[in-house]
């Protein structure tokens, strides 16, 4: 996980230029207001905070585009924040999606011929130039998203990602982040510190904003100054059929923005049939909360696809995740990228791991998710990396690699934790972590086995449980189930025959069903019906493993996604 960077900007209100159907948002949204597709697309100049509890609903069919950022060293790109206590609607559906893309400008146009598929960068600074009104609507980069997306990578070998910000919901749902000394940006003798709230990573410790808002924190467990409104319950709306491509713009090193962030979120916001292709930094990342997820595709990120902490305690289902390692020559992953990164804490701004007590505990369930590895690419680390006082489950799943050479399918942190966070390997003795009915295929053995024994009031206490991770030999793959088949009678050990076939670039695309590979669908491929008993709301139980009915002939993710139309190389990366 790399942390965002986020700053705070006095943007002044920008009319739209008449001659153009586009609609300029330069300024912060304060009361109701609606976007709609006779004000499409429309262009996010910096980065823009929805407030004071107003609702910012997205009709069906509207393009979004995030401009980049304005210079070199700028902290500027075009991103959308949902501050606590406001919300948003975006009302997309499976034939007409809401996108959000760069409003980046294509050099070959700019000069006058083609559409070249190349950054335009005058200045030759790095930065791609904004779009202005003079360059019209026919020079954007990504001209036409919806039918012809823009490929993972250019002509020039280089990622189509970091072309503008992001999207940002901060909630009222609690967390485990350990409060900073915040103050309330009065200055002087009047300077209040405000305690047990955080703030997005890598942004100034002033609560109020130059406006006097509430913009860029997000809730927690222990005010001591201000009211307590810390609500697990909270909304901060809803994203349904929305596609979220090329962002993540890199602010300083290593401060860049994930495709979509969910910080203290609650479970009455609804985030489901989520897109997020080509991103710098994570796919989703869920710090706190209890947000739940479902319905997400993330492909061609460069660090982890899906990473929870904080104390998320949601439900994720139906999750696919494809294309670590196919990014252009001139991009490399981050160091640690992984599929799904685990963690249960993370240090906020001051270095403190979490709070005093460790609570609220980590509880991420996810169902149904298929992970496909592409290309080998040297920092790619594995499939789940499970660490810093995760507790949780993956369950019904599919982890596909490729063989690389040290990378691993599951792995369980050895680190002891940072206390008061619970030790995964002991939570993983107590039950507290599990697997089950989980497929791990073409992946070397390079987590660490180890054997823990439960806690004295553990109701497992006595019957020690040990972790051995899966193996391309097909040894240890027993060890990965720590659920007693006396209590959970369809759990089945994971198994080294998936029978996925291995993602390329290709004119045949990804194909992401079970048994879709060489040789015949077998029991690991398929699944078992998952019984009642721990199927926890919101998921639902299904016949199968992995994000996808191998018995479909429609994909949940065909016609509204990136990954699957034809994108400017005319290559279809998901097939139906």
């Amino acid at each position: 996980m790399k942390k965002q960077l986020l700053a705070l900007s006095g943007l002044l209100a920008v009319p739209a230029c008449a001659l153009f159907a586009q609609t300029v948002i330069s300024s912060n949204i304060s009361t109701n207001t609606q976007w709609t597709t006779a004000g499409s697309p429309y262009i996010i100049e910096g980065i823009i905070y929805v407030t004071d509890g107003a609702t910012l609903d997205i009709a069906p069919g509207v393009l979004v585009r995030g401009q980049p950022k304005s210079g070199v060293g700028a902290t500027d790109p075009g991103t959308l924040i949902i501050a606590r206590g406001s919300k948003i609607q975006a009302r997309g559906t499976a034939s007409t999606p809401v996108v959000f893309t760069t409003a980046a400008l294509d050099a070959g146009k700019m000069a006058g011929g083609a559409a070249n598929g190349l950054r335009y960068d005058a200045g030759s600074d790095g930065v791609p130039d904004r779009w202005t009104a003079a360059a019209g609507l026919n020079n954007f980069l990504d001209q036409d998203p919806i039918n012809t997306p823009l490929a993972p990578v250019n002509s020039a070998g280089v990622s189509n990602s970091q072309l503008w910000g992001s999207l940002v919901l901060l909630g009222n749902a609690s967390h485990n982040a350990r409060a900073d000394s915040i103050t309330d940006g009065i200055g002087g003798a009047n300077n209040t510190r405000i305690d047990g709230i955080a703030y997005l990573e890598g942004q100034n410790t002033t609560f109020f904003n130059e406006y006097g808002k509430i913009t860029h924190t997000y809730d927690g467990t222990n005010y001591t100054d201000v009211a307590d409104f810390v609500n697990d319950d909270d909304s901060s709306g809803s994203l349904n059929y929305v596609s979220l491509r090329h962002g993540g713009f890199e602010l300083t090193t290593n401060k860049e923005l994930n495709g979509l962030t969910l910080a203290g979120v609650g479970r009455n916001t609804t985030v489901r049939n989520i897109e997020i292709y080509c991103n710098s930094d994570d796919g989703i990342e869920i710090f706190g909360g209890t947000v739940n997820v479902n319905y997400a595709v993330i492909s061609f990120v460069e660090d982890d696809a899906f990473d929870v902490d904080q104390g998320h305690r949601g439900t994720a289902q139906f999750i696919y995740v494809a294309g670590h390692g196919l990014k252009g020559a001139s991009t490399n992953l981050s160091s640690d990228s992984t599929g799904f990164e685990f963690d249960g804490d993370d240090a906020n701004e001051s270095g403190n791991q979490a709070t005093t007590d460790g609570k609220p505990f980590q509880n991420t369930v996810v169902y149904n998710a298929t992970v496909q590895v592409a290309a080998a690419q040297a920092n790619f680390k594995g499939g789940v990396n499970i660490r810093r006082g995760f507790r949780g489950e993956i369950v019904n799943s599919i982890i596909s690699g490729n063989d690389q050479t040290s990378t691993y399918g599951i792995n369980v942190d050895t680190t002891a934790a940072v206390a008061p966070s619970p030790f995964v390997q002991q939570s993983y003795a107590d039950r507290l972590i599990n697997i089950r009915n989980t497929t791990i295929n073409k992946f070397p053995n390079v987590s660490t086995t180890f054997t823990a024994t439960p806690s004295a009031g553990s109701p497992f206490a006595g019957v020690a449980t040990s972790f051995i991770p899966h193996s391309n030999t097909g040894t240890g793959v027993a060890g990965l189930s720590n659920v007693l088949a006396a209590i959970y009678p369809t759990t089945s050990n994971s198994t080294n025959s998936a029978d996925l076939l291995v993602p390329t670039i290709a004119a045949s695309g990804f194909n992401p069903r079970p048994g879709a590979g060489p040789g015949s669908p077998n029991i690991g491929a398929t699944g078992v019906t998952q019984a009642a008993a721990y199927v926890k709301y919101p998921a639902v139980t299904t016949p199968y493993r992995g994000a996808f009915n191998s018995a479909a002939t429609t994909l949940w993710t065909t016609g509204w996604t990136a990954l699957n139309k034809a994108n400017t190389n005319g290559i279809k990366l998901l097939v139906d």
